[in-house]
């Protein structure tokens, strides 16, 4: 089962819309089903990204991210053939959402399941931080002894509480960033300081929202070529125990490019039919991010 972290360094990376656009790519590459289905929680208990994009906000009695951490975990580990896991009382609780992500088909809702935070709810649990914290390991087991295809974490940003226990958990973390300088020198400083923290992990470059066209600074071109490898060499410079992937950055490409219409709405680039140049663009690149995540 793939441990998959959704992280930025920041704010305004355009995190969770990066999730939004890549996980029904992802459901389509791992073959989710409702039997072994993609499991995705959502940990940034401030902003709630996936939980308003998903709609999944108005429900004040919906089970959620707060109830698991205080230790509410249903079921545990249960015989897989005297209990499926549609009838688990923790799987159960969860929102089927793949017809959100627009997969189709008589049982892909189900192929992705969705634990929401509770919006205006902080943190409140009696438990140590560790032991909150392993309430989200034991989440993990429960999602792996019944053959889910990945746990996915849209977590906060920085070194909140958190994005702390979603990095622990993941194996595959997705770092999405933009290219400006604070984005750029946030983002190896992190590295850097996980890198003593970690080892074995796999962090995956993306940067997001990335300009196309020329933009002038004090009458210079800015020169993306140069930044690009700015943002490689850093970043290589920076890591020893634990793989970085930059292939985001790498033969042609610079992540993932600006889109228009996200400036106003954010959107599944997936469920369109006529994309402009510029989503062609994104969605092509999305792709290739889910193709990182699904070979490793």
């Amino acid at each position: 089962m793939k441990k998959i972290a959704y992280f930025s360094y920041k704010g305004g990376a355009g995190r969770s819309s990066l999730a939004y656009n890549t996980i029904p790519l992802l459901a389509d590459a791992l073959n989710a089903t409702a039997e072994n289905p993609i499991v995705l929680i959502d940990l940034d208990v401030d902003s709630a990204g996936l939980t308003f994009l998903l709609g999944c906000h108005s429900n004040p009695d919906v089970y959620s991210t707060q109830d698991v951490v205080s230790g509410a975990i249903p079921g545990r580990l249960m015989n897989k053939d005297e209990v499926p896991l549609k009838n688990h009382p923790f799987f159960s609780q969860l929102i089927p959402v793949g017809t959100r992500f627009g997969l189709r088909g008589a049982d892909r809702n189900a192929s992705i399941l969705f634990l929401p935070v509770k919006t205006g709810m902080n943190l409140e649990f009696d438990a140590t931080y560790d032991q909150a914290e392993n309430y989200l390991y034991n989440v993990a087991k429960l999602c792996n002894h019944y053959g889910c295809k990945a746990l996915v974490l849209d977590t906060p940003t920085g070194d909140q509480l958190t994005a702390k226990w979603a990095l622990d958990i993941s194996k595959e973390i997705l770092v999405t960033m933009k290219i400006t300088y604070q984005f750029r020198h946030g983002t190896v400083d992190f590295l850097r300081r996980k890198d003593r923290e970690y080892a074995m992990k796999n962090f995956i470059l993306v940067p997001n929202c990335v300009p196309t066209e020329e933009i002038m600074i004090d009458g210079v071109p800015y020169n993306y070529e140069a930044v690009r490898k700015e943002i490689i060499t850093s970043t290589r410079d920076s890591i020893r125990n634990n793989d970085v992937n930059v292939e985001m950055l790498e033969n042609g490409c610079f992540g993932i490019p600006e889109v228009k219409r996200f400036k106003l709405k954010e959107g599944i680039l997936y469920t369109l039919e006529n994309l402009t140049d510029d989503e062609k663009a994104a969605y092509d690149m999305y792709a290739k991010v889910t193709g990182i995540l699904a070979r490793e």
